[in-house]
Order: structure tokens, then sequence, then C-alpha cells
């Protein structure tokens, strides 16, 4: 996929534009999130944490692409 590639999709009336930028914040805001949180814990177990971060990035971009994912560009995901 090209990287100003984007996919426009319209709910309800509200357009949300996924590009590859886009989706690699997302992707660093839940890493940078993850990381933190496993300097809290004083045990994580790897594997059920990497399941997690996959999960979460699916979700999110899953919800983007179609649609659910209200004005994605104004919320607090990007910096």
């Amino acid at each position: 996929m090209p990287w100003n590639h984007s996919t426009r999709t319209v709910e309800d009336g509200i357009e949300t534009v996924l590009t590859p930028k886009i989706a690699l914040q997302i992707v660093r805001l839940i890493i940078s999130k993850k990381i933190v949180q496993h300097y809290r814990d004083a045990y994580v177990d790897p594997i059920s944490w990497l399941k997690s971060d996959v999960y979460s990035i699916g979700v999110i971009l899953w919800e983007i692409s179609s649609g659910s994912y209200i004005e994605a560009k104004n919320t607090t995901f990007f910096w």
C-alpha cells in the first residue's frame, strides 16, 4: 500500500480517513503504553503481553476501517 494511500469511509455522515501514517501512530501509541505498563508490573508474561498488543492494534484498525471510529484524526491517539 503506498504511503499516501488513504481509506475513506462514511458512516452516519462522519468521514474517517485511515492512512498508513495514522495507522503507524496508533501502533506507536499502543506499544509505548504497553512498555510503560510493563515497567510498572513486577511480572508480565511476554506471550500474553504480545497477544494483547496485537489484539488492541487489530481492534483499533478494524474500527477505523469500518467507520465506527469517530473523528479519528481529532482524538488523543495522535500527536
